[in-house]
């Protein structure tokens, strides 16, 4: 799938570009019928690191290995012209993502998509990865399968959070045992590495803190 007008609109900073606040934060009643309330003002905190982030030409390509694109991050309006394309958060040998050609990644990528249970009341939302890991800074936006059934499961949210390494990691290896190391506390994507679709109208919002998540 290639992208769409709005999509290029985003990546040029125009109308595909959306950043309101959102309702996904809390799990508290909003009235919209998903239990979610806005984030609190305190949270809303402009100087989040800067990571970076390589995104393609295309959306929802599973086979999509080429991301020549670099983007560093520095707010949640350059998040959204990256993660509306394919993209990756990591360098690769070439532009072309295989474990084997792994440069470097100062961004770790964690994929929510609630698959560890089947009870509503286990299911993770954003503020329980904030509870989980207090003071550290991360991006996060909706799947484009969020609460959408899949693989005969009902509905559930579904998200991805970028967090910020505080240093650049230079192996494959240890930017998966880091991410084993988070896996072992949150109910995270065990499968999910450095690569994400993107979202189509994708909104990007931002948690707050200052540590690091792997200090």
């Amino acid at each position: 799938m290639e992208p769409t007008k709005n999509n290029r609109a985003a990546l040029d900073g125009g109308n595909g570009a959306k950043t309101k606040d959102n309702d996904f934060f809390h799990n508290t009643d909003s009235g919209d019928g998903q239990g979610f309330s806005s984030i609190p003002e305190e949270m809303r905190v402009a100087d989040m690191p800067p990571l970076t982030l390589y995104y393609s030409n295309t959306v929802g390509n599973n086979n999509t290995t080429y991301f020549p694109h670099k983007v560093i991050t520095r707010g949640v309006e350059d998040m959204v012209r990256v993660v509306s394309f394919d993209h990756v958060v990591a360098c690769f040998k070439n532009d072309h993502r295989k474990n084997e050609n792994f440069i470097a990644a100062d961004t770790l990528f964690m994929d929510c998509d609630n698959t560890h249970s089947d009870d509503p009341a286990d299911w993770k939302v954003p503020r329980d990865v904030a509870a989980a890991f207090p003071g550290e800074p991360f991006y996060w936006i909706l799947s484009r399968n969020h609460m959408k059934g899949k693989d005969n499961r009902a509905p559930r949210p579904k998200f991805h959070c970028y967090f910020s390494l505080g240093e650049t990691v230079k192996s494959y290896y240890v930017y998966r045992q880091i991410q084993k190391v988070i896996l072992s506390s949150f109910p995270f994507d065990r499968n999910a590495t450095y690569f994400s679709f993107g979202v189509t109208d994708a909104t990007a919002f931002f948690c707050d803190g200052r540590t690091e998540i792997w200090e």
